[in-house]
């Protein structure tokens, strides 16, 4: 079951070379359950910090994290992970050299919970399962369960990452870039194969991205962030109306207010 996002005037801080860095700055945010959310931004808008916040993985300074109601702003990230399912822009880093396919999946169903040992997770109903999945989406690797990942290719290695993020049922999915690494055409299979399974299992998703084409296609919904702030929040249907031109066109708007800023600042 997905699960609603509440973000209440947040504010991270870092402290790099004797410099602050503000990378959020009182940021509030809602996603509903099952809502899908893009976000894109100039490089240091925050995105990533964004996302890493939400996964655990970089405290807070000031401000709350809800999830589904609970409170989670002081859990890590490996207790948050029985929530919140996170695929990475290195597609070596979502998947485990050294196991195979199934190896890995297996893995994965014992994160962030307290479960029986790893070889009991290698069950004849959960390695079917994870076959039938993969035969839906995964590009013929169901005929590849027992080899090493390390012999898939890069592609073929994020759609398993993605898959195997969704095959648990999270209750948020984080998608951090997760295309920027592939070539055009597994960039289209990987984000075509991730919409159909976000659609399907209903996962409140954060999808952040440089490409204009996904933020155009993809989501309910668009961010554009800038210096740790949501600068823009724009509707499906607004985003429709602009298409791939009005957003770019929108985007380079926040980007000369952000220039603007900052050369008003110094």
């Amino acid at each position: 079951m997905s699960e609603s996002i509440e973000i209440r005037n947040t504010s991270v801080t870092f402290h790099r070379g004797g410099a602050t860095v503000r990378a959020l700055t009182g940021l509030n945010l809602k996603l509903a359950p099952s809502e899908y959310v893009t976000v894109i931004g100039p490089n240091g808008a925050g995105k990533s910090t964004l996302v890493n916040v939400l996964a655990g993985s970089v405290p807070v300074n000031e401000g709350e994290i809800f999830l589904g109601g609970k409170d989670v702003t002081r859990l890590p990230d490996y207790r948050r992970a029985q929530w919140i399912a996170r695929v990475f822009q290195d597609p070596a880093v979502g998947t485990c050299e050294g196991l195979s396919v199934i190896e890995n999946a297996a893995l994965l169903s014992r994160r962030g919970r307290n479960r029986s040992p790893f070889k009991f997770a290698l069950t004849r109903d959960h390695t079917e399962s994870f076959r039938a999945l993969l035969a839906e989406y995964g590009r013929d690797l169901q005929h590849r369960l027992k080899q090493d990942v390390s012999r898939l290719s890069g592609g073929q290695r994020q759609l398993l990452a993605v898959i195997m993020a969704v095959a648990e049922r999270p209750e948020v999915l984080l998608l951090d870039e997760h295309t920027s690494a592939l070539d055009p055409e597994m960039a289209e299979l990987v984000m075509r194969r991730t919409d159909d399974l976000v659609r399907e299992q209903h996962v409140t998703t954060i999808m952040v991205t440089h490409n204009m084409r996904w933020a155009a296609r993809f989501g309910d919904r668009l961010l554009i962030m800038s210096r740790g702030r949501i600068a823009a929040d724009i509707t499906r249907e607004e985003k429709v109306r602009l298409a791939e031109d009005g957003l770019i066109q929108r985007f380079r708007q926040v980007a000369a207010g952000e220039l603007t800023d900052s050369l008003v600042g110094g």
